[in-house]
């Protein structure tokens, strides 16, 4: 079941750090057109303009290693290029059967920090639908790269997951297929990283094993993906939208209920998962830490 995150007006409501279990989809609802652009939703001081600055120079320096667009996802990224563009109050673009999909994608993504990838519906031998990544631009990867997954299905997208397959596959599979048009989703994602790297396809260096608790604060980084789902009424593809929210643990020294919630979820990871959440090495001083803040 989806929760209601919105009121009467349409405005946008403000984020809160809320992490759910590993193993959730924990979609939320909204209306109206704030979801892409803006402040940090976390209120991460000076993080929107590191963000868009980071972007425009890896999209001058690094295109190829953030960027891709397959021939099946052209309609559908036409499609967003001009959403994207009238939400960030950009220039109109031409009408779609007019433009030039890679430049259009490429000058909407220009306007707001949040990358987008565009999964598109595909008929299977079965009759039924399948949902392959065909177009996006990630310049703020959390240890993924984009060429390993374009073309991919979403159960090969998320294979490194533990029990994804087991346990969530098919959640995520019906939640594509029964989306509405226009319908607007969001979910938060949690991970832990070891410096400060906005662009980090590759795990980060080992810190070194022991650390005091002033160390911890500093050097290691909660690392939140706002998450939004947009179903397009032509074409039927799925703007996935990733806001990257990247802050020090001492970030929430005042605001001790997300971390008691964090805690919570630590405490119940399991060793292939804490793996995959780059926690396991960390575990013991994160613990630590957070219990500081909570006791």
């Amino acid at each position: 079941m989806m929760i209601e995150d919105s009121d009467i007006s349409g405005a946008q409501p403000r984020p809160r750090f809320a992490p759910s279990p590993a193993l959730s989809m924990g979609l939320r609802s909204k209306r109206g057109t704030g979801w892409l652009g803006g402040t940090d939703p976390l209120g991460i001081s000076g993080l929107y303009a590191r963000q868009m600055t980071e972007k425009h120079q890896l999209m001058t320096n690094q295109l190829e290693e953030i960027f891709a667009l397959h021939t099946a996802g052209v309609p559908a990224a036409l499609e967003a290029a001009s959403l994207i563009t009238q939400i960030a109050g950009g220039d109109k673009l031409a009408q779609p059967e007019q433009a030039d999909a890679q430049a259009a994608f490429l000058a909407a993504s220009r306007l707001i920090p949040e990358d987008i990838l565009i999964l598109v519906p595909n008929q299977t031998d079965e009759g039924g639908k399948e949902w392959r990544l065909q177009a996006g631009l990630l310049a703020f990867p959390g240890h993924w790269r984009l060429a390993d997954k374009m073309g991919g299905t979403l159960a090969a997208i998320h294979s490194p997951v533990p029990e994804f397959q087991e346990k969530l596959s098919a959640h995520v599979d019906r939640f594509f297929a029964n989306m509405q048009i226009g319908a607007i989703s969001w979910r938060q994602n949690w991970s832990v990283q070891r410096d400060d790297r906005l662009f980090a396809p590759k795990r980060e260096p080992a810190l070194k094993s022991s650390l005091t608790l002033k160390e911890a604060s500093q050097q290691i980084h909660i690392r939140i993906e706002t998450q939004h789902f947009y179903k397009l009424p032509l074409s039927g593809g799925v703007i996935f939208a990733i806001r990257t929210s990247l802050a020090p643990l001492n970030f929430w020294q005042q605001n001790p209920e997300p971390i008691a919630a964090l805690l919570s979820q630590i405490e119940k990871l399991g060793k292939d998962m804490s793996g995959y959440k780059a926690i396991e090495p960390l575990r013991p001083v994160l613990h630590h830490w957070l219990k500081n803040q909570t006791s």
